[in-house]
């Protein structure tokens, strides 16, 4: 069995919640920050972020793990970076529906979190599937209904994505920290399971 929680994954989850923490701060203490500008610090962020994993993701040989969807992440994150700096005028009309789809791909991880903590007999897997299920559901409300007046406030985020980024992001960082100190507990007991891909390495 490989490991289910592994380090870029972990940094994967880290940055997403960290960032979207700061960023829903941020806007909330400055509400005049304009949509094009938080346009430029998104893509920039994205982009150093998507480089910054893709050379760890070559460096630790995790393309020897066939269980590994890093590379895929990590250039999509490369390429969206990318695109968002370059479109940032068309996109900052859309850019709360932009952060909605990326607070609902957050609210799918952890959803994705909460089966593989059920693999690790791990009973709190059905609180990480709901605040998983709760993130989607309040994320997709955004862009199912764009124009709803909650989500339609000149030139800045709405008060309602910035609340959820700043929930959404607490909510990473804690799930995070949980399902790392349950697999460490499960890997104790259950030393047997786990094949690390850095013992995979040396077989070879």
């Amino acid at each position: 069995m490989r490991n289910k929680f592994g380090r870029l994954n972990a940094v994967s989850y880290l940055i997403l919640g960290v960032v979207s923490l700061i960023m829903g701060i941020i806007l909330i203490i400055n509400p005049k920050f304009t949509l094009t500008g938080l346009c430029s610090v998104v893509g920039a962020v994205l982009l150093i972020a998507g480089a910054i994993m893709m050379i760890l993701y070559f460096a630790k040989a995790e393309y020897k793990n066939h269980q590994s969807a890093e590379f895929a992440v990590t250039l999509f994150m490369v390429l969206a970076g990318i695109f968002v700096m370059v479109r940032k005028e068309d996109i900052s009309d859309i850019f709360p529906q932009f952060l909605a789809a990326v607070v609902l791909v957050s609210g799918i991880f952890k959803m994705q979190q909460a089966m593989d903590l059920v693999g690790m007999q791990d009973k709190a897997w059905s609180r990480h599937f709901i605040i998983g299920l709760v993130i989607v559901v309040l994320s997709g409300i955004v862009l199912v209904m764009p124009d709803a007046a909650w989500f339609r406030e000149k030139d800045r985020v709405p008060l309602y994505l910035c609340i959820l980024l700043i929930a959404d992001g607490m909510l990473s960082i804690g799930c995070l920290l949980h399902a790392t100190n349950s697999k460490r507990q499960y890997r104790k007991a259950h030393p047997d399971e786990f094949v690390e891909v850095i013992e995979e390495k040396g077989a070879h």
